[in-house]
């Protein structure tokens, strides 16, 4: 169940649920990293919906740079959306139209634009900074888009304008850092060291938490793969 009032809760709340949640993330990770990141990116949950497998796997191909079977594909997300079945094929009941997931499956063939993970030049500016701002793998939880505001903030002190979007960061995050899920705002968490806490107060944080709580929409869609930005 999703908690309305996320955002006003604090951090030691956010990682006890973390905690509560971390065993059913890790074996969605185990199965398929890029199965959640599908979901994820364009923000796929269970809804009134009635989708048929084909629909959504055809999408989930065009994502995914290692595509499973259309077996394993049904197998798994079966653990993440509602389904059923009849002579017709399998269903899945979902938040998005199949119309709408057409659309994007043809947009997304048809704009496919460079994936910045394997880019040299944003390989080596994500790794500078990583550097500058103290970004390792450790054992301290925090957002990706609590990061990605660090990553502005940074830039801005030091009269830079930002090369990596959300999404992209995003990206190189999950390819860099542990991460899991949160079930109450579906934010994607990174474990990293605590060095980040030099260039943002607690106060801050809770700032962004309760902006980002308060929007509709977020602008961007956490992605993985090709860089397509899912318009409203």
């Amino acid at each position: 169940m999703v908690h309305r009032n996320w955002q006003n809760k604090s951090t030691e709340d956010l990682l006890n649920e973390l905690e509560s949640t971390e065993e059913v993330e890790s074996d969605v990770v185990e199965f398929s990293d890029d199965v959640v990141l599908f979901l994820n990116k364009y923000n796929i949950i269970t809804g009134d919906k009635s989708v048929k497998r084909e629909v959504l796997y055809k999408l989930y191909k065009t994502f995914s740079q290692f595509p499973l079977t259309k077996t394993q594909f049904g197998r798994i997300i079966s653990y993440y959306l509602s389904s059923y079945s009849n002579k017709r094929g399998t269903w899945y009941k979902v938040n998005i139209d199949a119309f709408k997931i057409n659309e994007l499956t043809f947009k997304t063939i048809s704009s496919r634009k460079v994936n910045k993970t394997r880019n040299k030049s944003y390989v080596t500016h994500f790794d500078d900074i990583c550097n500058k701002i103290g970004l390792k793998k450790g054992n301290s939880w925090i957002e990706g888009y609590v990061i990605y505001e660090i990553y502005r903030k940074w830039c801005k002190a030091h009269d830079k304008t930002p090369l990596l979007g959300y999404g992209t960061l995003h990206d190189f995050l999950c390819l860099s850092f542990d991460f899991r899920r949160i079930t109450s705002n579906r934010s994607m968490w990174f474990r990293i060291t605590d060095d980040y806490k030099k260039y943002i107060t607690e106060e801050e944080i809770q700032k962004i938490r309760k902006e980002r709580g308060n929007k509709k929409k977020p602008k961007y869609v956490p992605r993985f793969g090709p860089n397509f930005k899912l318009k409203d």
